[in-house]
């Protein structure tokens, strides 16, 4: 399968700046080409079966949360460095930041953006942004699978 590098991610190291963010042309980062989401299964009875496959690691459960300012207030390296038990609470995922009692409560608008005098790409300078980390270890067995990270959305 082929894959194309995204030009912000040609044009921009990771972690990226927060510039590169705010390109409205960035759509994706290291994301192979869309398609329905399919699940190995080790059998064609195990796929028949009603079981989630052995071939597949939900994520589901308690993460490490951080709400921040905004994207340019996350601390360098955030994801390499160890966690700061203090900065960091836990939180349900999947689940809402703003229905978890972290400081953000809904922004909910019928019809108007909660901000005012900023129109895309321009994005208010206070924009709550979530920090998740998880650590987890791969299943005996899949050294030497290609894995696949799939995110159901936001």
């Amino acid at each position: 399968m082929s894959s194309s590098v995204p030009a912000a991610e040609a044009a921009f190291p990771l972690p990226l700046p927060l510039s590169a963010l705010l390109q409205p042309s960035l759509t994706h980062i290291s994301r192979l080409a869309m398609r329905a989401t399919l699940v190995p299964y080790e059998t064609c009875k195990a796929a028949l079966g009603a079981g989630r496959s052995a071939l597949q690691l939900p994520l589901d459960g308690t993460w490490r949360f951080q709400l921040i300012e905004g994207p340019e207030k996350a601390p360098a390296l955030w994801t390499e460095s160890p966690v700061n038990e203090v900065d960091w609470q836990d939180i349900t995922v999947p689940g809402l930041w703003t229905r978890q009692g972290v400081g953000d409560l809904p922004h909910y608008a019928n019809w108007l953006m909660p901000f005012t005098g900023e129109s895309p790409p321009s994005v208010p300078l206070n924009t709550p942004t979530g920090l998740y980390r998880k650590e987890f270890m791969f299943p005996e067995g899949w050294q030497d699978r290609q894995t696949h990270l799939h995110i159901g959305g936001f």
